[in-house]
């Protein structure tokens, strides 16, 4: 620990681009480059922390992870990043760059956001690194999917995240078909409708929940292995799953969400009342919105509910 510490403590001034003054803060697999003149309080360590966790789900993706850093570039406030050196997109919190093994993002956010972008951003590093290798990229589902469940780790029992949380919109607004929703883009798809973008969102994350943690890790590595060595989505499922159709996967799914723990976990959050509709019932067709029929985008009114990235 005390080795982790002076590690995490080193300070290096460097001057990385031509107009940043960048400081440079060393732990074992991260390096820190910070506009301020020390970083964030705890940063090194909670980073360690975080590669500790996603290293034990994401290492059969990324083994170099183990020995090689990733560099994070921290800006202080949203208006230097977004006028940085990489350019990112304005609606960006952070962004990753597998080639360079290099995550940006800024310290205005606050700590607990901040901690959420890094381990989404890694996680697309991580997992965009390997599709990658294959000159490919992974399918819009499975990769937002993957970095939302990574945000705060969540697992098969403890607290969940806002996501976990956000999956009650099904029991009011019926899912997307997986027929369309596995090759679908939600920026070339769904016309910018923040409705069913953040729907979008949560049933990625939803679905890779439910292939990653109700199933095995080799079982899920397996299967991205196998679509991204050129096998349809379905055959994967099939081989891997044994779900020999999408219907079949959506009906298993669908059986989860609505009759398994996830409802009554929901039920004990209070975030759905006991015994309401299903979301493909008439009675919860006719319990929609009453004012404009539509889903309240991203808020949910009673989560803590960040916004989309």
């Amino acid at each position: 620990m005390r080795v982790v510490l002076a590690a995490g403590l080193l300070l290096l001034p460097r001057v990385l681009f031509a107009g940043t003054a960048w400081n440079e803060s060393v732990s074992p697999h991260f390096a820190v480059k910070h506009e301020a003149p020390f970083p964030t309080s705890g940063l090194t360590l909670q980073l360690e922390r975080l590669h500790n966790r996603l290293r034990l789900d994401l290492a059969m993706f990324a083994p170099w992870m183990a020995k090689e850093r990733v560099n994070v570039y921290l800006y202080t406030k949203q208006q230097s990043y977004l006028r940085g050196e990489f350019h990112p997109p304005g609606w960006s919190n952070g962004i990753a760059q597998y080639e360079d093994k290099l995550i940006a993002t800024f310290e205005e956010q606050g700590k607990e956001k901040l901690y959420e972008v890094i381990a989404h951003e890694m996680t697309h590093l991580l997992f965009e690194g390997y599709w990658g290798e294959a000159k490919k990229r992974p399918p819009s589902w499975l990769n937002e999917g993957l970095a939302m469940l990574e945000e705060k780790g969540d697992k098969s029992d403890g607290p969940r995240s806002d996501w976990y949380k956000a999956m009650s919109v099904f029991y009011t607004h019926a899912p997307y078909r997986f027929g369309d929703f596995l090759t679908s883009n939600p920026s070339r798809d769904l016309g910018g409708d923040q409705d069913k973008v953040t729907r979008w969102y949560v049933q990625s994350y939803s679905l890779v929940f439910f292939l990653y943690r109700r199933h095995t890790r080799l079982q899920f590595f397996n299967f991205c292995r196998s679509v991204r060595d050129g096998t349809p989505i379905e055959k994967a499922l099939g081989s891997i799953y044994r779900f020999r159709t999408v219907a079949q996967l959506e009906k298993a799914w669908r059986a989860w969400l609505n009759e398994g723990s996830v409802r009554r976990e929901l039920e004990e959050y209070e975030v759905i009342p006991k015994n309401s509709a299903r979301a493909d019932s008439p009675a919860a067709r006719r319990g929609r919105n009453p004012k404009n029929g539509r889903l309240e985008p991203v808020g949910f009114k009673r989560l803590d509910f960040h916004q989309l990235r």
